[in-house]
C-alpha cells in the first residue's frame, strides 16, 4: 500500500503565508512584516507574492537559541 501526502521533505520544503508563518516563529504578524522588509528572514519570492519555507524558519528559529548554562 502506497501512502499518500507529504512526506518528511516535502513538508520541510512547504512554503506558508506570513499569517501562518508568524504563529509558527510565536511573534506578532506586523513584527515578521516588519523583519521581511529589512530582510531579516529567509524569504521565497514569486512576483509579488513572498512566502516562507518551514525549512528556513526552523533554521532562523535554530540559528538564534541559545544553549542552558550547565
Amino acid at each position: 500500500m502506497q501512502r499518500t501526502g507529504l512526506g518528511g521533505d516535502a513538508l520541510l520544503l512547504k512554503c506558508y503565508t506570513a499569517e501562518e508563518a508568524a504563529p509558527i516563529l510565536g511573534i506578532p504578524l506586523g513584527t515578521l512584516r516588519n523583519m521581511t522588509s529589512r530582510r531579516e528572514i529567509p524569504v521565497v519570492k514569486n512576483g509579488r507574492s513572498v512566502r516562507y519555507r518551514l525549512l528556513d524558519l526552523l533554521a532562523w528559529i535554530e540559528e538564534r537559541s541559545v544553549p542552558a548554562l550547565p
